[in-house]
């Protein structure tokens, strides 16, 4: 069977996704083994009678299409092997997904029949180039004291895209790296968590009373509990404590 020579994967925003929001991404792959070659061109688009200020409110800027070209670390090899083996493509005429297969002098092209998971591996993809381009800083869940408008930080939880790895580490320089596994499965526990937190709470104000709390990416307060919600957590705080 001819291999894999190069992948391309095209993703863009449905219709009813508004700027500044909306964007298009072309990821560009070549499956083998050792590390992943893969280039990225992300364009915002729509923006054209947006004011500024608008989308500085939302966190954006006018300088935010991103285009990159470099390596991933070899665990995205396995990612990509695993999906490529189910993969299956359909016809039909993408609106948001597109995948196209070079073999040789030989093109596929089609929508996955594996839809979800590969908007998910393109998300993936997308945001471990963002990190491995410094065009955006890992995930960082900080745990410390908060006195009076001062915050102490004790150790800190370090999500790390392009590894796809955690990374603990203490104030003392020790460190623990938890692997893909809790690295997935952390994510998931995360985003439950915060949830859970939102429906009682403004999680983007500060805290009226001092204590020990979590700060994720420099702008959203967790209360500390003893329950740890992934492994990474419980090492930090048995650590901590």
């Amino acid at each position: 069977m001819e291999p894999i020579s190069s992948l391309t994967i095209r993703f863009q925003t449905l219709p009813d996704v508004p700027a500044p929001h909306s964007y298009s991404v072309e990821l560009q792959l070549k499956p083998g083994t050792g590390r992943l070659p893969i280039s990225i061109d992300q364009n915002y688009f729509g923006r054209e009678d947006l004011p500024e200020g608008e989308m500085e409110a939302e966190g954006f800027t006018l300088d935010d299409n991103f285009s990159w070209q470099g390596t991933l670390p070899s665990v995205w090899q396995s990612i990509l092997k695993t999906e490529l083996a189910q993969l299956q493509l359909i016809d039909g005429e993408p609106e948001q997904l597109e995948i196209v297969i070079q073999k040789g002098n030989l093109e596929e092209r089609g929508i996955p029949a594996q839809f979800s998971q590969w908007i998910f591996l393109t998300e993936q993809l997308t945001q471990a180039c963002l990190e491995a381009g410094e065009k955006e800083q890992p995930m960082e869940l900080v745990l410390g004291k908060l006195e009076k408008n001062d915050f102490f930080e004790k150790g800190r939880i370090v999500w790390h895209f392009p590894e796809r790895e955690i990374v603990v580490e203490l104030l003392n320089g020790q460190k623990q790296i938890f692997d893909d596994v809790d690295w997935l499965d952390s994510h998931a526990r995360l985003q439950t968590w915060l949830e859970s937190e939102a429906l009682d709470n403004d999680l983007y104000q500060i805290p009226g009373t001092k204590g020990w709390y979590w700060l994720l990416n420099g702008s959203i307060w967790l209360n500390k509990t003893e329950y740890a919600h992934f492994p990474a957590q419980r090492w930090l705080l048995d650590k901590v404590s």
